[in-house]
């Protein structure tokens, strides 16, 4: 009776556990990560539910800002808000979805498999790959 009694609490504290449990968040994220290909110069900036993707090339540049959500095993989802577009298009519209998994390593991320509604090759070449920790 006692192992019974043991192996039910157990169960219950788990379950209270899985139930509370805290939604996963951007938190990890939080802050400016960069990456510079030949070209460009990509910056993500994760802040709480929100991410600002950020391509420069030379004085021009365009402008992404995203709500933002992580699943449970390191996959950034998004809907873009809003695309300023300062001499570089081809950054969305207002509603497109995406995704792509990362995963974290010291001070950097690494970015890989991006899919989305108007995701294409170019893209992909373009954000996969590692950004460093902006301090």
């Amino acid at each position: 009776m006692k192992n019974l009694i043991t192996y039910m609490g157990i169960v219950c504290m788990l379950g209270a556990y899985v139930l509370g449990a805290e939604p996963v968040t951007v938190k990890g994220l939080n802050g400016s990560w960069c990456k510079s290909t030949a070209e460009h110069e990509i910056e993500f900036t994760f802040k709480d539910s929100t991410l600002v993707i950020t391509l420069k090339r030379g004085g021009d540049k365009l402008v992404v800002d995203c709500d933002v959500a992580v699943g449970r095993e390191g996959r950034v989802f998004g809907t873009v808000v809003q695309v300023t577009e300062g001499g570089i298009q081809g950054g969305g519209d207002k509603g497109d979805l995406f995704g792509f998994k990362f995963q974290i390593k010291g001070d950097s991320i690494q970015v890989n498999d991006l899919r989305g509604t108007n995701v294409n090759e170019g893209a992909r070449n373009l954000v996969e790959g590692e950004f460093k920790k902006k301090l």
